[in-house]
């Protein structure tokens, strides 16, 4: 799919809820910058990069986390310190949701744990943590019957280190989840919920839900006004810009904040970097380190890993 396509009409429903060793890979070189237009609008790098160490346009491994098979849709507290992602343990549970932990950011994750109160014999995935790692959003889906559509659940935790509770399904004013599937959950921040919504098989805007506070309920979403509403978007903080994978590599759409839409997207990672993209990004708030699921730029050894980028 190109970057700036709008299509996939041909997929079945089906089809689009499906879609949704830590040497660094020196096939290119460090050099290559991405094209001109991401450059102009991307803010300047602010302080010591995000994960020490990592080489820009040299992708890695997750430490710790990144040599299991099957692992996808990561997302990381603002920090680093906490990584939450699916992967596959079984034909009864199918993919479930672990978290990992780390005390410095020069360290890998320590072993990954199941979060318990969120296993189901469904598909749990594309989860999404709070900046403070307190608040966790995700999919949970029926692949057995996919008629039963994907739920959006919620579970807030009382404190760092503690388990996660049973979680409850989240609450959107005008949107009836037992008739449209949500999926790609976003935590933009602790006030604003970031969703995506399949209407038809050829509409499928991205949504945004505010709420007052963390207690509060979320009021009527507002839709993004993006251009390819296709991608599995990261949207960053201000609203201004967003991240995909395409089959060219991760894409970055950004729009003037005099302007309510957003232009074309730009590829900033190619494939031969970061390899197919597969299933939801997280980006770091200095907007310098990616993390995201692919089989590697080395296509041949197929499978789900998880890795991170410095641009």
């Amino acid at each position: 799919m190109k970057c700036c396509e709008i299509g996939w009409k041909g997929l079945s429903l089906r089809v689009l809820l499906a879609t949704v060793c830590f040497a660094p890979f020196r096939g290119a070189s460090a050099e290559d910058p991405p094209p001109a237009p991401t450059l102009a609008v991307r803010p300047p790098r602010r302080g010591a990069p995000s994960v020490p160490g990592l080489d820009r346009f040299s992708p890695r491994r997750v430490p710790g986390v990144g040599q299991l098979r099957g692992a996808f849709s990561p997302c990381l507290t603002a920090d680093l310190k906490t990584i939450v992602f699916a992967n596959w343990k079984n034909r009864e549970t199918q993919y479930d949701l672990y978290i990992a932990t780390r005390d410095a950011l020069d360290k890998p994750f320590g072993p990954a744990e199941r979060i318990e109160a969120c296993t189901t014999p469904w598909t749990e995935s594309s989860p999404a943590l709070s900046a403070d790692g307190l608040e966790l959003v995700y999919t949970s889906a029926d692949d057995a019957h996919p008629q039963i559509l994907p739920k959006l659940l919620w579970s807030r935790r009382s404190e760092t280190g503690m388990p996660f509770p049973a979680p409850e399904e989240v609450s959107l004013p005008t949107i009836d989840s037992t008739l449209l599937p949500i999926y790609n959950p976003q935590l933009i921040d602790q006030l604003r919920l970031k969703f995506s919504l399949v209407e038809s098989d050829t509409v499928r805007p991205v949504r945004v839900a505010a709420r007052a506070g963390k207690s509060e309920p979320f009021e009527v979403p507002v839709t993004l006004p993006l251009e390819n509403h296709w991608l599995q978007w990261w949207i960053y903080t201000d609203e201004l810009r967003g991240y995909g994978g395409t089959d060219e590599g991760i894409c970055l759409s950004y729009r003037d904040p005099r302007d309510a839409m957003f232009g074309p997207s730009d590829v900033v990672l190619p494939t031969r970097l970061v390899g197919t993209i597969d299933g939801p990004i997280w980006l770091a708030p200095q907007e310098d380190v990616l993390f995201y699921c692919s089989a590697g730029p080395d296509a041949k050894r197929g499978g789900r890993y998880l890795w991170m980028i410095a641009f």
